[in-house]
């Protein structure tokens, strides 16, 4: 018996950026609007900029739960609402060299 065709985005790491976009427009904290993500070979690379940091460590365990997501990369910047100050992530600090 033929199995029913799956749509080429629930494939592959279309299909897991899909999921992981799908998460943060499920949560009314996320900011969909100013992060987006990227996936290579199941690595997810998290972009974009938060307005606190809570929601960057929030963001990296939604992410570190979708099906398929072997590693989580921060490249989010936060960015200080009373100063502007941006900030970026540890990660990005030590490719950076700063």
């Amino acid at each position: 018996r033929r199995q029913p065709a799956r749509h080429l985005a629930d494939r592959g790491d279309a299909g897991i950026r899909q999921k992981i976009l799908e998460q943060f427009r499920s949560e009314k904290w996320a900011p969909v609007a100013t992060v987006d993500a990227i996936v290579r070979d199941g690595v997810a690379t998290l972009t974009g900029y938060v307005l606190d940091e809570r929601e960057r460590a929030a963001l990296k365990v939604l992410v570190e739960n979708v099906p398929g997501v072997k590693q989580v990369r921060d490249q989010m910047v936060w960015v200080e609402p009373m100063t502007g100050l941006t900030i970026p992530s540890d990660e990005n600090k030590r490719t950076s060299g700063s």
